[in-house]
């Protein structure tokens, strides 16, 4: 890469902010600020972070999630929701090599962030979260071709 190509930014944060930006422009994807922040989070962490926390199928977590308690259900679903959004979006070239369907992460994803959108608006009403999750979750396909939209101008 020529240096002139090059952009600085004042933090991974900010770079993913504004990537993501851009990708819900380019998709055309109306999203409240606090999700398009979620997202931006999402990214630094998997930066960070780039293991696979799960042993068993997505979907035995979130189905596992059903039965445990609201604390713990609460950190599994966002988990599952989470891992599927980046790998669906930010991974999604990778998926046919490893023989991975999409369609799975899709479904396990969207599923999560919707069961714990309801989850969370059960004890606490109407937050921030609720919204976001309820967001990710109605909407998830879009919101992995959003992801898929950053990888490209990360690359």
């Amino acid at each position: 890469m020529s240096p002139s190509l090059l952009v600085a930014v004042p933090s991974l944060r900010e770079f993913f902010r504004h990537a993501v930006e851009v990708a819900l422009g380019h998709q055309a994807v109306s999203a409240d600020e606090a999700t398009a922040c979620y997202l931006a989070d999402l990214l630094c962490e998997y930066a960070r972070t780039r293991q696979d926390p799960f042993a068993e199928p997505l979907a035995y977590v979130v189905a596992e999630a059903a039965q445990s308690p609201p604390e713990q259900s609460v950190e599994q679903l966002k988990q599952v929701g989470d891992h599927s959004l980046y790998v669906a979006g930010y991974c999604s070239d990778s998926l046919p090599r490893l023989q991975l369907d999409p369609g799975y992460f899709v479904e396990v994803g969207g599923t999560a962030y919707r069961k714990l959108s309801q989850l969370l608006r059960i004890p606490s009403g109407s937050n921030q979260l609720v919204l976001v999750f309820s967001e990710l979750g109605t909407e998830f396909h879009r919101f992995v071709q959003v992801l898929s939209d950053v990888k490209q101008l990360a690359n």
